[in-house]
Formats: structure tokens, C-alpha cells, sequence
């Protein structure tokens, strides 16, 4: 996992089909939470998916990123080899896309003009992992931002901080009022971030679990409102 800042700014274009709310990205999600049906939205309890046919962001070097939504064999190979090159949870690839279809997680891949992924991320609405509310809940319209990975071509460009501006944008088109982010306690970099664009640390705790470690990692906890009650 690597954050890294840099000051640039943030374009977006807009694409929607009829209707002007779902995408043909959308799904169906788990009725309770709302019910789609020929791209109409019937009920829901948070505000409905909104997702964008096109948007980019624009780095401080004029690099221009695609963020599409990932689905297929294909993508999940690219989700795959990201937490390879990562060295962490590759074994939560399945499930993540599995709540991506049932409405639980919003997850993106940042493209070039060639069309190569070149960076990911995603907001989970639960957290289905370590079971911390305060961290993700539908109920209390709390998301996490998760799984930020850039590849090493693209690192030290201000992608991680476009990334995440991106991402709440899209979470404050879901509904989410509030966005947290964790980081391990050790990670100056990614801290620094966080509280550069607003977060708030709220807890320390042991959170992470790796293969290479016997117990948990103590992890920091931070926290912003996007939308005030």
C-alpha cells in the first residue's frame, strides 16, 4: 500500500444514460438496501448508485487517468496481480468483487490512454473483514476507503490523492456522509495524506493481518464527514 501527495486537480466528464441515474455499469444490489429495475430505482434506504460512464483525473504533469469500474475474468486478473505486486490480500480478490455485485463495495481501476490499469481503489460500505462499524456500515452511512495499490510507473505523480478525491466524490453520490481511512501506525507517508486532505485520526488499534506476522498490526484510524446531517 503506498500514498503519496502532490498538489493537482481534479476533471470530470459525464456520461448518462436514460434516465440520467444509473450507468450500464449498474447491477442489481440486495433489495433492502434498494431495488433496480430497467435502470429505474423502485425504493432504497441510501441515496441510489450513480456511476459515471467517463470521468478522469488530471495529474500536475498533465497525465490524464480513466477510471472505469472493474467486472469480468480479465479484470479480476489485473485486481489479482495488483495485490501480488502488493504482497497483501490476494485471497480477498473473490470476495471483493462478490460485494461489488451485491451492492457492498464500490471498487475502480484508473486506466492511461492505452487503456492499461495503471492504479485501483475502493470504498467498502461494510466492513465485512474485521467487523468494525465504525470503520464501514450501511447503518450509520460510513464507508472505508480500501485496496489503493499504483503501479511503480505511476507512483510520485499525486495519483493517490486524486484517487481518494475521486472516491468521494463517488461516495457522496452513494449517500455515504462519513469516510474513513486506516493505515499502519509506521506509514509517515500515507498519514500525512490523510491529514492534508482532511481526516481526522480517531483510534489506534491492532487491524491487519499478514502472513509474515504473528499478531496483528497496529493500525491508525481516520475519519471525514462528506455530508453534514
Amino acid at each position: 500500500m503506498l500514498f503519496l501527495s502532490s498538489s493537482s486537480s481534479l476533471h470530470v466528464a459525464k456520461v448518462r444514460n436514460k434516465g440520467g441515474l444509473i450507468s450500464n455499469h449498474a447491477r442489481t444490489y440486495m433489495s433492502h438496501y434498494f431495488v433496480l429495475l430497467d435502470t429505474e430505482v423502485l425504493s432504497f434506504s441510501m441515496s441510489p448508485p450513480v456511476e459515471k460512464d467517463l470521468e478522469y483525473l488530471e495529474l500536475p504533469n498533465g497525465t490524464k487517468l480513466f477510471a472505469r469500474v472493474p467486472a469480468g475474468d480479465e479484470d479480476k486478473a489485473i485486481v489479482r496481480q495488483f495485490r501480488v505486486e502488493c504482497g497483501w490480500d490476494l485471497d480477498k480478490v473473490d470476495d471483493w468483487f462478490r460485494l461489488t455485485d451485491e451492492g457492498y463495495r464500490l471498487q475502480y481501476l484508473f486506466c492511461n490512454d492505452e487503456g492499461t490499469a495503471v492504479a485501483t481503489i475502493a470504498l467498502d460500505l461494510e466492513d465485512f473483514h474485521y467487523k468494525d462499524p465504525s470503520v464501514a456500515s450501511f447503518s450509520s452511512k460510513t464507508g472505508c476507503v480500501a485496496s489503493l495499490y499504483i503501479t511503480q510507473a505511476m507512483r510520485k505523480q499525486g495519483v493517490a490523492r486524486q484517487a481518494i478525491l475521486y472516491l468521494e466524490t463517488q461516495a457522496k453520490l452513494h449517500g455515504v456522509e462519513w469516510i474513513t481511512m486506516n493505515t499502519m501506525v509506521t506509514n509517515n507517508v500515507s498519514r500525512s495524506l490523510f491529514s492534508s486532505l482532511g481526516y481526522t485520526e480517531y483510534k489506534t488499534e491492532p487491524r491487519y493481518i499478514h502472513t509474515d506476522f504473528q499478531d496483528k498490526i497496529l493500525a491508525v484510524f481516520y475519519h471525514k464527514q462528506l455530508i453534514e446531517n
